[in-house]
């Protein structure tokens, strides 16, 4: 069954977009079919890893604060995904407004992790930004 993820920023910046992303999400959401697995993972100066959810009881609460772990976000979100995933198709939506400003690893390493994932099959989207925000 193919899986969605969705990182999502819930630094400071966001607080001007906050309504509008929610709603985003949420008609992003009721596209995909009930029983598919959706997991949201927030991040701002702090990571908040999701878990797999069935759409249909997954619940979008964006409050935001803080600085952008951006890279770091993606990174971990992409490592817990792959221990669950296997071989199944996943789309992975990567929403932001910004840069990163506050992550560990360096974009060179992130750039790795995502070519992996991407020869594994995974469709790797940017909203808000593209990927030279994530890979600068």
């Amino acid at each position: 069954m193919p899986r969605f993820v969705a990182v999502i920023d819930s630094s400071g910046s966001m607080g001007t977009i906050q309504a509008g992303l929610v709603e985003g999400m949420k008609e992003m959401l009721e596209s995909l079919d009930e029983s598919e697995m959706v997991t949201i993972t927030y991040f701002n100066n702090t990571i908040q890893l999701g878990t797999p959810t069935p759409r249909s009881e997954v619940v979008i609460n964006l409050n935001t604060s803080g600085a952008t772990r951006l890279r770091d976000a993606v990174s971990a979100a992409i490592d817990a995904e792959r221990s669950l995933a296997g071989t199944e198709m996943v789309t992975f939506v990567v929403v932001t407004d910004g840069v990163d400003n506050a992550s560990t690893i360096s974009a060179s390493d992130l750039r790795n992790k995502l070519n992996v994932v991407q020869e594994l099959g995974w469709q790797i989207l940017y909203l808000g930004s593209n990927q030279d925000a994530l890979l600068s």
